[in-house]
Order: structure tokens, then C-alpha cells, then sequence
């Protein structure tokens, strides 16, 4: 009876203590990947904006603006950062997490972000040619999302570990 205790109780404990972790990481895991999939729906749709490429490449801001504005407030995109050939910001388009409200942003150099650089070279991997990085900000990590657009870096970011 000792023996079967001894085995027993410290393999139930032990799988009460990792199925918890292994179902934490799944919901985890799974939480990232559809906030990737909405994140390429909505780069998606902003690249095949009709002129947005060409206002991308001609590094028009105003164009751009005028042109995904209307996508970024109606998908409820919290930033959208567009990036010019030289790693130069275009424009970003970013919600305030403090006030909700959007500001923009021009001129950062965004060229030593291994995602953006990974855009600019025209790499590819074996998923692709769009890249997501969470990297930590001001505000806490976010998950970034990258696909090019005319040799340009479209990219455009969530939150990924703030309660909603």
C-alpha cells in the first residue's frame, strides 16, 4: 500500500501542477496567432488599397494618411507604422493607450528593427515574406506585424498582453 502511495500521489500532483501550464501556454499561444491573422487581414487590405502603394512609394505621408486613416480607425488598428526604403518612418498612425486618442508621428528611423530590416531586404523564410516581433515599448510589449509593400515596410501593431 505504501508503494502504490508513494508512486500515485506524486504523479497526481505533478500532473495537476503541468496540465495547467501546458493548457496555459496553448490558450497563450493561440491568442497570438489570431492577433497575427488580424493583423495580416487588415496589412492585406491596407496594401491593396487602391494608391496606396504609390503614395507608399513616393513617400507621400498626407496620400498615405488620407488614403488608410478610414481602415485604421473601422479595424480598430492601434498603430500602423509605414516605413520608406531607407528604413525612414513614412508615417505612424498610433492610439495613445493612456487617452484613445490617435496621434502621428513622422520621420524615426525604423531601419535597425530586425523586422523592418527583414521587409526592406526583400527576405523570405519558409512561412513568407511577413514577419512578427514582439518587442518592448514605452507602453509594455507589443506584438508588431511586417509585410512589404512596393519595397516599402507596412507594419502595424498590438498590444498582445493587455487585458481587453
Amino acid at each position: 500500500g505504501i508503494f502504490i502511495v508513494t508512486r500515485l500521489v506524486p504523479s497526481t500532483v505533478r500532473e495537476r501542477f503541468v496540465t495547467p501550464l501546458y493548457e496555459a501556454s496553448r490558450v497563450a499561444a493561440d491568442g497570438l496567432v489570431q492577433r497575427e491573422t488580424v493583423h495580416l487581414a487588415n496589412l492585406r487590405l491596407m496594401a491593396f488599397t487602391n494608391g496606396a502603394a504609390e503614395a507608399i512609394v513616393g513617400g507621400n505621408a498626407a496620400a498615405v494618411q488620407d488614403l488608410l486613416w478610414p481602415l485604421v480607425l473601422n479595424n480598430k488598428v492601434e498603430a500602423l507604422t509605414v516605413v520608406g526604403v531607407n528604413g525612414q518612418e513614412i508615417i505612424t498612425l498610433a492610439q495613445d493607450p493612456n487617452t484613445g486618442q490617435y496621434i502621428s508621428s513622422q520621420g524615426a528611423d525604423f531601419s535597425q528593427y530586425s523586422l523592418v530590416a527583414n521587409v526592406l531586404g526583400e527576405k523570405t523564410d519558409e512561412l513568407g515574406d511577413k514577419f512578427v516581433e514582439l518587442l518592448q515599448t514605452t507602453h509594455g510589449p507589443y506584438l508588431f506585424t511586417s509585410t512589404g509593400v512596393g519595397g516599402m515596410s507596412l507594419t502595424t501593431v498590438t498590444p498582445p498582453l493587455r487585458a481587453r
